[in-house]
């Protein structure tokens, strides 16, 4: 039996492939446990030293190394055993057999017999089967380890176990290859480069004048056939050709571990037992690879450019345009990117040159490849790239300025001739790059410059009439033409503004146009040459002078971006001062004077007068007249008369209240300047009448109401009606009804209505035949004292009865008649009334005159005259038999 287990057990382990060495076996010696080594009275439980190697017994059941038998029995069967366990095996020997712990080393013995053989692991050192591992080792050395070691080698012999059930077995081998790079012919900086050996196979790349694309490093992690993305790092700056190489450190499939196996050591003597070691420790085995380009990498590469220049340039300011750099395939399709220094990361520097041609008057109808010959040039503009080389656009203006309206193109040229260090290094030999003339992109336009003066036509303008302006159009320099050679159009505005002022209007920009000046009205001309522009008359215009109202049209010119359209980037814009005398239009007026009825009787009839001057409105006027009655207040206590408004003030008195008369609405239409009258008025009542005329513009739209273009001021002198009776009556001096020789004569009026203030009286005396009144400077006898009246309303039970100082007629001839005349004027000297010659009341005659020469003519005797009342008479001219023909007369004078 004895036999037969140990043989099992060795086929069990070489069967595995697993046995490393058998050798033979001196004497053992105790080592580090529990227990006497040898002692075959008591369980020794740990490690061993033979031959100089620390070991554990490997049978259990079976004698010590040291010849001794044990009588108890054990089980024979090894089954079970795998390479995983066998590698656990290995491990826990390989950690643990060198321990200085007793626990440790006796645990370590009851783990491996455990699991070599299970069914003798559970049978304690007397030889019996025990239900417990840890049974086994509570009965092998409770007697000389004692209860807390026990427990101890329990726990750690159980982890042990589960420490080799839980290990897998290490793997590994050789391996074998190289590194294939590959470049791009599109790029010669880019390729790949990949580890072409034993698959599975894992290490690092290390690459010279090379960097990983994905990492920028020159090392790279990688895996066997899997192609990495690299990029050329040329060596040196000077533009040669060069080659990336690398070296490479892989490691074949396998895993590192604890061997399958564990060394065997068999005993001399018959019965004994194996004693097991630690085994090997396996992994895979690392190989290197290396390779290199399989042909040089160029340096240079095709730099071109794009640009889009500024649409439009305004004069004065430098031509400008934004720049693009890239590169461009050669005939075999290689595009090398631009260089970059390997020590800055700079790009290298490049000069670009542009050319600008122009103006011309049009687009260019086409790109062409050559400059037309004879293109006139208006710049020059330099570009050298930066250390972003075209990662980045450029703008670059140009050393001279836009002067000219007109279209002008952008050509660039990059050549390798005028490159600098180290630009021409990496540009190809002979390279020269010319973009294309005429490039829609590439045009700058400069716009027009439309000007223009202006003058009206007429100075005025009537009221209601058309205002009107002439502008001649100018282009400082080319009329610009669309691509189908059309002239651009260009829309000029006139603005026209009404201006109170009819003169002092000041010239300002439009930014300071007066805010009482508003904006009558706007009218837009497109023109596409230069030449004359005129506004359009009549409804066309769309406005015209206002109705009424005084000031003047200003007119003002411009160009404006707003009225362009899609034109408006090629125009200018421009706007012409507001104020510019010959700009301006004044509103021409009608002048209206008026002279009404100066006096007149109550019931008789007044008008007024109006004589129109100037510039009547372009459509006529209504021309309407109203009339106002000052209303009257008697005082209740001296009976005094005032007009009954406010304030005393008359210009109140023109108001409905007041109004006796009016035909605003129904006026005349007039269409000339001209003389015209109203409508006559009966004189109804007493009193004091205003006159104010006023002029209407006749509406052209109907509906719409007339405006009023002027009125008369009330209370105005020339527009005042007085209604106003003077009566008479001449008697003796003493009242007797008979007037003799020597009596004193006087004459009494009585006025009533309204009288102006500052009025004056004056009586006259005249004498001739009976029947026959003659009242001429020849027959005047006598002439009053001028008596300065008082001015007012008197009322018919309080009328003014002034009374001329008494003169006495002497040596008068017989049948001698006297006739008295009255005369009252204004203090203008109008006469607002006079006596009638030989009006009954006004008459006296002699009873007995004396028998004298006739008086005729110029034939006037030569007597002695009495200064009576100014007047010069005849001295002794008796008076007798005077006879009073009593009636009421009214006597008045219109005067105007």
């Amino acid at each position: 039996m004895k036999t037969a287990a140990v043989l099992a057990l060795s086929t069990a382990l070489i069967a595995t492939g697993t046995v490393v060495g058998i050798q033979g076996a001196e004497a053992a010696t105790g080592g580090v446990g529990w227990g006497t080594f040898g002692n075959t009275s008591s369980k020794y439980a740990g490690t061993f030293t033979e031959d100089g190697a620390r070991l554990v017994c490997g049978q259990p059941g079976a004698a010590y190394p040291t010849g001794y038998l044990n009588n108890a029995g054990y089980w024979d069967s090894y089954n079970g055993v795998t390479g995983n366990q066998l590698a656990g095996i290995n491990r826990v020997l390989s950690e643990n057999i060198d321990t200085g712990d007793r626990n440790t080393a006796a645990a370590l013995e009851y783990a491996v017999a455990r699991v070599v053989d299970p069914n003798a692991g559970h049978r304690n050192f007397a030889g019996q089967y025990m239900a417990s591992y840890d049974d086994v080792i509570n009965f092998d050395l409770y007697s000389t380890a004692g209860s807390g070691n026990v427990q101890a080698i329990q726990r750690i012999a159980n982890d042990l176990v589960n420490t080799i059930n839980s290990t897998t077995a290490g793997s590994g081998g050789q391996g074998s290859g190289r590194l294939d790079f590959a470049v791009d012919a599109a790029n010669n900086y880019n390729g790949t480069v990949t580890m072409n050996g034993t698959a599975g196979s894992v290490g690092t790349i290390t690459l010279t004048n090379g960097v990983f694309t994905d990492t920028g490093s020159n090392t790279h992690e990688a895996v066997a056939g899997a192609a990495y993305g690299v990029r050329g790092v040329p060596p040196t700056e000077d533009g040669a050709p060069y080659k990336i190489s690398g070296t490479g450190r892989f490691t074949p499939p396998g895993q590192e571990g604890y061997a399958a196996n564990v060394r065997v050591w068999n005993p001399t003597v018959n019965g004994q037992q194996r004693s097991l070691s630690p085994g090997e420790k396996v992994g895979p085995q690392v190989f290197d690879v290396s390779g290199g380009d399989p042909q040089d990498r160029a340096t240079t590469f095709r730099p071109v450019l794009s640009t889009t220049a500024q649409a439009f340039v305004q004069r004065g300011a430098p031509f400008s345009d934004t720049v693009r750099f890239s590169t461009v395939a050669d005939s075999n399709g290689l595009n090398n990117p631009w260089y970059r220094s390997p020590s800055t990361g700079k790009a290298v520097p490049i000069l670009a040159e542009g050319t600008i041609y122009g103006p011309y008057d049009k687009p260019a109808a086409q790109a062409l490849d050559q400059v037309p010959a004879g293109a006139p040039v208006a710049g020059h503009m330099t570009l050298t790239t930066g250390d972003s080389g075209p990662d980045i656009e450029y703008t670059v203006q140009s050393t001279e300025t836009a002067t000219t309206t007109g279209y002008y193109y952008y050509v660039w040229t990059i050549d390798a001739a005028n490159q600098s260090n180290p630009g021409r290094y990496y540009l190809p030999s002979g390279y020269v790059f010319t973009d294309q003339f005429g490039l829609s992109a590439e045009q700058s336009t400069v716009p027009m410059r439309i000007t223009a003066t202006t003058q009206v036509p007429e100075p005025t303008v009537p009221l209601s009439g058309v205002p009107a302006d002439v502008a001649t159009v100018d282009a400082d320099g080319y009329w610009l033409h669309d691509a189908a050679g059309n002239p651009i159009p260009v829309v000029v505005r006139w603005d026209a503004y009404l201006d109170p002022r009819e003169s002092g209007i000041d010239e300002v920009d439009v930014s300071k146009i007066p805010l009482d000046a508003t904006l009558l009205g706007t009218i837009a001309q497109t023109v596409t040459a230069e030449g004359e522009a005129k506004t359009p008359a009549a409804a066309a215009l769309g406005f015209s002078a206002p109705a009424s109202g005084k000031g003047s049209i200003v007119w003002v010119a411009s160009v404006r971006d707003a009225d362009q359209g899609t034109n408006a980037d090629h125009i200018e814009e421009w706007t012409d001062r507001y104020g510019v005398p010959t700009e301006i239009q004044v509103i021409a007026q009608p002048v209206v004077t008026t002279a009404a009825t100066v006096f007149t009787p109550k019931g008789g009839e007044i008008q007024d007068t109006a004589t129109v001057t100037g510039t009547l409105p372009a459509t006529g006027a209504e021309l309407a007249f109203d009339a106002y009655q000052v209303p009257m207040k008697q005082d209740p206590t001296t009976g005094v008369w005032a007009p009954d408004v406010a304030d005393g003030d008359l210009t109140k008195v023109c108001t409905d209240a007041n109004r006796i008369y009016s035909n605003v609405g129904a006026g005349q239409q007039i269409t000339t300047t001209g003389e015209y009258t109203s409508p006559k008025v009966t004189a109804s009542n007493y009193g004091t009448i205003f006159w104010v005329e006023s002029l209407w513009s006749i509406p052209t739209t109907p509906g719409d109401k007339p405006e009023q273009i002027s009125r008369g001021e009330c209370a105005v002198p020339s527009e005042t009606t007085h209604i106003i009776d003077v009566s008479t009556k001449a008697s003796s001096v003493d009242g007797s009804k008979s007037v003799t020789p020597g009596s004193a004569v006087q004459d009494t009026a009585t006025v009533i209505g309204s009288l102006p203030e500052g009025s004056a009286i004056v009586f006259d005396a005249y004498r001739g035949e009976p029947g026959q009144p003659v009242c001429s400077d020849t027959t005047r006898v006598w002439t009053s004292t001028v008596t300065t009246l008082v001015g007012g309303y008197y009322s018919a039970d309080k009328p003014l009865q002034p009374t001329s100082e008494a003169f006495t007629p002497e040596q008068l001839p017989a049948d001698t008649a006297l006739w008295f005349v009255e005369t009252v004027r204004d203090k203008d000297g109008r006469t607002i009334a006079q006596g009638e010659c030989g009006a009954p009341e006004e008459t006296l005659a002699l009873a007995n005159s004396v028998k004298a020469l006739a008086v005729t003519g110029t034939d006037v005797p030569v007597l002695p005259l009495l200064l009576v009342g100014g007047s010069a008479l005849p001295v002794g001219v008796a008076l007798a038999g005077l006879v009073v023909i009593d009636r009421r007369r009214k006597s008045a004078i219109n005067d105007r």
